[in-house]
């Protein structure tokens, strides 16, 4: 018997091959050719099994307007026209809170998945822990699992009365019961989560901090089959420590596929493992026509213009702008300190190919840069604690053996901050720890004792990136508004807008 398992992950609301960046153009990747693939699959082979790895219900623009009407039932019904036999849930699943995301489950046409959210109540998520399917006399158990990680990013209300354990933990507990109680010939693990280690030499890819639990999964000793992951946004496919182990990127670009040959005595035989490239594929003409009024709306709302800038905020050099700062870091800033009424802002370069801003700007020019719905907060810390996260910045450079700078593999780009309205240096040949040369706010080195209040985004407030003090409790005003809404409205309210050359960052000894 021939057993196929298709893997999506982290496809963000990327549905239609219609471009968010320019209007017109088509892409590559969607989920309406992730459609187009499936239909053929299953016409060749009726044991299929699709399973799509989670998140979902952010993370594009069609995704933003779907939150801003509060119709996410569309993006419900697109899935349902791929009927997936499971969905997994991804941590940016939880990012509009527990009603939307419930509105989203109660709209599927298939079971969701996610056996270490634990519920205080199990009236708040229509979740399940595992599914079973049956192909002849094969059955195959499918496990959803999530990054623990998420309290450490999420908002607190957004998962108010749910706690989240360590996916290896309880695998520990469920990948047993599946073999031995529910007789499961072959058992999926569906993480929506990274591998956190190479594969191969077990060196450590990102800092060991829990939230990454895959290479954890694959060499436990749990007698499974399959090992799905996502998060990362890495492209994995093969088979290692004798597991089939998958991960299809970002936006529905590729696909996993799993093809096994089952014997009679259910074993199995042989196995293929692909990542399929979607691009060959020609979108679904179903698909695309579903959801054509959203993307018109959705392409009318990045068209939309603000205003004028001044000041010249394009990005020629990312690394550049993280060593001396940047007017488009400054007019990120100028916006939060607006809004939060502080004279210090943090702001980071999400991509690494920003292009920044100038001239006349739509709101599809600041979310090519911004594209995260994370809303605006004011905390304050002591100078002491100011200072730590300061030099926690400075971890993200390190030197190479030729006295070259280079980024430390373990930072993502986006937990590094560039800080406005305070000039301060770091040292990167100096050890770690003792980075920070100066901070200087309001012409006087930062003291222990005194205040500061500075805006940040939520994730970061909150404790993404694990910066050392950030963990919500300095939080003492938060935006009703996300940050990419705030910068048009601050841009059309002023109409033309002038960048100030705020003290900032200055990095040395390289």
């Amino acid at each position: 018997m021939k057993l196929t398992i298709i893997e999506t992950s982290d496809v963000h609301s990327y549905i239609s091959t219609d471009s968010f960046k320019v209007r017109g153009q088509k892409e590559q990747h969607s989920l309406s050719r992730v459609k187009t693939y499936l239909d053929k699959v299953r016409n060749e082979n009726k044991n299929v099994i699709y399973i799509d790895n989670g998140d979902n219900i952010q993370g594009s623009p069609l995704a933003s307007l779907y939150h801003r009407t509060n119709s996410i039932e569309n993006l419900s019904k697109s899935y349902n026209l791929l009927k997936p036999d499971a969905m997994v849930l991804g941590n940016h699943d939880f990012n509009y809170g527990k009603d939307y995301l419930n509105s989203y489950i109660s709209h599927l046409s298939c079971p969701v998945l996610s056996a270490n959210t634990i519920q205080i109540d199990d009236k708040i998520l229509d979740i399940k822990p595992y599914i079973i399917k049956e192909f002849s006399n094969i059955k195959v158990g499918i496990l959803g699992l999530v990054t623990q990680y998420i309290p450490h990013w999420e908002n607190p209300k957004n998962i108010e009365g749910l706690k989240f354990q360590s996916a290896l933990e309880t695998a520990k507990y469920y990948v047993p019961y599946l073999k031995q109680k529910e007789a499961c010939d072959i058992v999926i693990i569906s993480y929506h989560g990274g591998l956190g280690k190479d594969l191969e030499s077990g060196v450590n890819i990102y800092q060991e901090t829990g939230e990454n639990e895959g290479y954890d999964l694959l060499y436990s000793g749990l007698d499974f089959d399959v090992l799905l992951t996502g998060h990362n946004h890495q492209e994995i496919s093969g088979i290692y420590n004798d597991k089939v182990v998958l991960q299809p990127g970002y936006a529905a670009s590729k696909l996993g596929e799993v093809i096994f040959e089952i014997d009679e005595d259910k074993k199995i035989k042989d196995t293929q493992v692909n990542l399929v490239n979607l691009g060959d594929f020609n979108p679904s003409q179903e698909l695309e026509d579903m959801i054509l009024e959203d993307m018109s709306k959705t392409q009318d709302f990045l068209d939309a213009t603000c205003g004028k800038l001044l000041t010249n905020a394009q990005i020629k050099s990312v690394l550049d702008a993280q060593l001396h700062g940047h007017p488009y870091i400054s007019l990120v800033n100028q916006i939060q300190m607006h809004y939060t009424q502080t004279d210090i802002g943090s702001a980071c370069i999400f991509l690494p190919d920003a292009k920044g801003l100038y001239g006349k700007v739509s709101m599809r020019d600041i979310i090519s840069n911004y594209m995260f719905n994370n809303t605006l907060m004011k905390v304050e810390v002591s100078g002491k604690e100011f200072k730590q996260i300061l030099e926690f910045n400075s971890h993200y450079f390190d030197i190479d053996c030729n006295g070259n700078i280079v980024i430390n593999p373990e930072y993502f780009l986006y937990n590094y901050d560039i800080y406005s309205g305070v000039d301060y240096s770091f040292d990167i040949s100096k050890p770690r720890g003792q980075r920070l040369v100066s901070a200087i706010y309001k012409n006087h080195e930062i003291t222990d004792d005194e205040k500061i209040t500075f805006a940040t985004n939520s994730y970061r407030a909150i404790g993404g990136g694990d910066f050392p003090v950030l963990d919500g409790s300095q939080i003492i005003w938060e935006s009703s508004q996300d940050i990419p809404q705030l910068i048009f409205d601050y841009i059309e309210e002023k109409k033309i807008v002038e960048i100030n050359d705020y003290p900032s960052v200055n990095v040395i000894g390289y």
